[in-house]
């Protein structure tokens, strides 16, 4: 998670503007679908060693709160995820901005020890743009 001093709903326009989150974002290049509860979307992803990754997946939205999504990884067939954006806010010119991934797998224990550092990488990265992007739209 990352503090950023912007009021909530500054953080929600901009991590939820899909059209342009692929500018700042270092690795989830945009969203494609209908943005409903239940929707199916697909998560473009780009990690500079190759084409872009599309994962299809199910969209979870609470407008103004948290977006994401469950379903398969591309991690592989085995390896399911429930993904999370969280926007809390802190006061009225502060933001909490919760970035989650709840895994679960057949095998835990290999995904665990392979993928952590990939996800805190991820995540980091990512939330790092987005406190990034934000300060410069003031």
């Amino acid at each position: 998670e990352i503090t950023i001093n912007a009021p909530a709903e500054t953080v929600w326009r901009a991590v939820t503007d899909f059209d342009a989150i692929g500018a700042w974002s270092p690795h989830l290049k945009t969203i494609v679908g209908e943005l409903r509860p239940g929707a199916a979307i697909t998560a473009i992803y780009d990690f500079g060693d190759g084409p872009l990754l599309k994962n299809p997946v199910t969209l979870t939205w609470q407008d103004g709160k948290r977006f994401g999504w469950a379903g398969g990884t591309l991690y592989g067939p085995d390896v399911y995820a429930n993904h999370q954006f969280m926007v809390v806010p802190v006061d009225e010119t502060t933001t909490r901005f919760v970035h989650t991934d709840d895994l679960t797998a057949t095998n835990m224990d290999n995904i665990l020890e392979e993928q952590i550092p990939t996800f805190e990488n991820f995540f980091t990265s990512f939330n790092k743009a987005l406190k990034s992007h934000v300060d410069g739209l003031s």
